[in-house]
């Protein structure tokens, strides 16, 4: 199992992925959701996947001004509890101090509490709403805020 780069060809299983854990675990439509029709482009080279094979997590950075807007984060239910999630978290914080970053902000569904718990074990602390210039995703109602450190 590996974290890395997004790659034009893993386009169909990282929309399969998203699509799947949507439908199967929160009754969410299964169509593509349009910022996966050009994840280069959305994510402007900030989208990783976890890849064993197959790919098994990912998640992206979309950039505004001196903070991004994680989104996507998603791993498959069977590889869980398993390091895959904080594997694609240390990654993605890890690109956000090299390139300058200062908040990481999410939004999230009250409806995904395995994922709520998983960002405040790891650290990332609860707000009221989002900043003006990042747009929650809709239908979101929970706000999550991390204060990137500059390297030393």
């Amino acid at each position: 199992m590996r974290v890395r780069a997004f790659e034009e060809q893993d386009t169909a299983q990282v929309q399969a992925l998203v699509a799947g854990i949507n439908s199967d675990e929160y009754g969410f439509s299964r169509r593509v959701r349009e910022d996966l029709v050009d994840i280069k482009q959305t994510y402007s080279g900030a989208f990783f996947v976890c890849d064993n094979g197959s790919i098994i997590g990912c998640v992206g950075l979309e950039r505004h001004k001196d903070d991004v807007k994680m989104r996507r984060m998603h791993v498959q239910k069977a590889y869980r509890r398993q390091g895959v999630g904080t594997a694609l978290l240390e990654r993605a914080l890890q690109w956000a101090q090299d390139h300058a970053i200062e908040h990481v902000y999410l939004s999230t569904d009250e409806r995904m509490q395995e994922g709520i718990r998983f960002y405040e074990t790891h650290e990332f602390t609860r707000i009221a709403q989002l900043p003006e210039h990042i747009i929650p995703d809709s239908g979101d109602t929970v706000f999550f805020m991390k204060k990137i450190e500059k390297e030393k």
